[in-house]
């Protein structure tokens, strides 16, 4: 009974090197990492695989092993991208907000844009040449 000993003690190697350490609220906040472009990803690589590997070893020889490891591999392919594009959203920075605005009235933003001088519309050419003239 070899394997029992040896598995005692890769269990206290790995028990006896885990310490912890207190966080001192220094560090800045990172986006965390979800995994779940991960899941999709093998999820979608598994049924890819299931698809291909019975479009192309339906009728082989021991074509159940065929199909089962080209599901696998695809899985894992899969979750690979998965990660991939996981990893590199959590890198990107998280979208600023914007700090909220309160309501303005209808005259202060018409004086921001226009100012206090009054706009003054001249009707398109094509309205004179029509009698459509604007009311004064």
């Amino acid at each position: 009974m070899p394997r029992q000993p040896l598995s005692l003690v890769l269990l206290v190697i790995l028990l006896a090197g885990s310490s912890a350490h207190a966080d001192d609220g220094s560090a800045q906040p990172q986006r965390s990492f979800k995994p779940v472009w991960t899941i999709v990803g093998a999820g979608a690589g598994f049924g890819l695989g299931v698809w291909a590997g019975l479009t192309k070893f339906d009728d082989a020889i021991d074509s159940d092993r065929k199909v089962w490891t080209t599901a696998i591999v695809s899985a894992a392919a899969g979750g690979v991208l998965g990660f991939l594009i996981d990893r590199h959203r959590a890198r990107r920075p998280a979208p600023a907000a914007a700090p909220p605005t309160a309501i303005t009235p209808s005259e202060s933003w018409r004086q921001s844009i226009y100012g206090s001088a009054t706009a003054t519309l001249k009707p398109p050419p094509v309205a004179a040449l029509i009698g459509l003239e604007p009311r004064r």
